[in-house]
């Protein structure tokens, strides 16, 4: 009788299990994308006026205006200008005492149209980036630290993870109940 409850019981518990599963994952990869997608909004300001700024004729060194910015430690965004042959000509940023140097290939393909992505100079240091090219074969970057949309992702993580499980032991419990009270319902008085 316990075996056939218990299996009464699984049978109703594993689609419920399945559906939380799947509409969990779902949760987390949606909010998970977002965070990471927003990341990239302030950047996007910053590289498109600066571009435009340089193809209105402003000099790298006036669209890279503000307070020096160590992207090893800081959070702030920075901007930078690449010229022509891939070496940086202006930046607000600096890694380990020079202009950042973004990889090549990215300066390359921005130059056929603006990029987002994640950089990753050195381990544990990843940066939300936005290449836009101007006119002329400049390439205007600007990121900011992913430091705390990581932070972020792990604690949406961690609520994914805590919701799923309480919501798969909850269904197991209901399944029990249920079915507990079927026998019951359908037992001769």
């Amino acid at each position: 009788m316990r075996s056939q409850r218990l299996r009464r019981a699984l049978a109703v518990w594993f689609p419920v299990a399945a559906a939380t599963t799947v509409l969990a994952f779902t949760v987390y990869g949606g909010v998970q994308q977002v965070q990471r997608s927003d990341a990239d909004d302030p950047q996007l300001q910053l590289a498109r006026d600066a571009a435009a700024a340089l193809s209105g004729g402003a000099s790298p060194a006036q669209v890279t205006t503000g307070a020096p910015v160590d992207i090893e430690t800081s959070l702030a965004p920075w901007i930078a200008v690449y010229g022509t042959d891939d070496a940086p000509t202006a930046s607000t940023g600096s890694f380990q005492g020079r202009f950042p140097e973004v990889p090549t290939g990215v300066l390359t393909d921005a130059r056929g149209g603006e990029l987002t992505f994640s950089w990753e100079p050195r381990d544990g240091l990843r940066f939300a980036t936005v290449a836009v090219p101007v006119a002329g074969g400049e390439v205007v970057v600007a990121a900011r630290s992913l430091a705390e949309v990581e932070r972020r992702e792990t604690v949406t993580l961690r609520i994914v993870l805590l919701g799923w499980l309480a919501a798969l032991l909850a269904a197991a419990i209901g399944a029990f109940v249920g079915v507990r009270l079927l026998d019951r319902s359908q037992q001769p008085h």
